[in-house]
């Protein structure tokens, strides 16, 4: 039974044998009953309160229809082709690459945005800068050093102790360097940036050792043949750090990719490197404490004239 608008109880009709008009409320579903005669009137759902028109008696009752059944969903494979391995696990190991334009720009606007951004962020430009130097010499020094005292006392075995030390703590130096070069990345882009980048680029280890190895050996064949030849191969190959963290590279391609983007940027990066070394310079004179501001800026510099000549949003002031 429902509950008719307009109507009190003593008006509605008491003759039972009167068929009464069965309809479903759109609310809730319920199965409503009300008198024909009260055929196109407004009624109101006891269980829901839902105002809503009696049909007359010549309509069917209708009834809600059943939800469609949901079609099974498809299992999503990651790109490693492991069908258990979770999609965001994937996603989380693979960030992806940077879309890299190729764009000329100037020296002046590199420097004037290099130093909107620092002054924006000059506590992590600085603090980024010599947290990861202290770090690289504290555990070059530290085992180089625990692994020569070591050495001395157990003998012929120490030869080798001294230079597996080693090798970690060039590899160690590496993997700050790529941290480092994350950080201004992302200080350049005016994304989030904060000291744990310095121990993000773990990943990219076994890549960038291998460009580094083409790069030095390219850069010394083009300087026994010529001068001239080694100084545009560390030219074009300058930004191979960069594609390798940022644009996806790999051990070729990341060389590939710098080429690409200092192709029409030559001279603007050979004027660049002598405007941040004269600024080095100056630090220097200023009884090295000016190297506090001037080593930071020139990593910032460098990282935000990749972002810029591979055609990269910079961060706004």
């Amino acid at each position: 039974m429902c509950y008719l608008h307009g109507a009190s109880k003593s008006s509605l009709p008491r003759n039972p044998r009167v068929m009464p008009i069965e309809f479903r409320c759109s609310g809730c579903d319920k199965l409503l009953r009300v008198p024909d005669e009260f055929a196109g009137r407004q009624a109101q759902c006891p269980q829901c309160e839902t105002v809503l028109p009696v049909p007359s008696e010549n309509d069917e009752p209708t009834a809600a229809p059943d939800p469609a059944p949901a079609a099974p969903a498809s299992p999503v494979v990651p790109e490693s082709g492991n069908p258990f391995q979770s999609p965001l696990a994937d996603s989380a190991t693979k960030p992806a690459a940077s879309t890299i334009l190729p764009t000329e720009v100037n020296v002046s606007t590199i420097l004037s945005q290099t130093w909107a951004i620092f002054k924006n962020n000059w506590g992590l430009t600085i603090g980024g800068f010599f947290v990861s130097w202290l770090l690289s010499n504290f555990v070059s020094y530290g085992v180089g050093f625990s692994a020569a005292i070591l050495g001395e006392q157990i003998g012929e075995a120490g030869t080798l102790l001294v230079f597996l030390a080693q090798l970690f703590a060039i590899g160690f130096g590496i993997f700050i360097t790529l941290g480092q070069t994350q950080l201004f990345l992302n200080l350049a882009k005016g994304q989030p940036a904060n000291l744990n980048d310095l121990f993000s680029c773990g990943r990219f280890l076994g890549i960038y050792i291998g460009a580094s190895v083409i790069f030095g050996l390219g850069i010394a064949g083009g300087l026994i043949l010529l001068i001239i030849p080694g100084i545009i191969l560390a030219l074009m190959w300058l930004f191979y750090t960069y594609t390798v963290i940022d644009a996806g590279g790999g051990i070729t391609s990341s060389l590939t990719q710098s080429a690409e983007i200092t192709k029409g940027n030559k001279r603007t990066l050979a004027l660049l490197m002598a405007c941040l070394a004269g600024i080095q310079f100056l630090g220097l004179l200023a009884c090295g404490v000016g190297l506090l501001v001037s080593a930071p800026y020139a990593w910032l510099a460098m990282a935000v004239a990749y972002t810029m000549m591979s055609g990269q949003a910079v961060a706004q002031e």
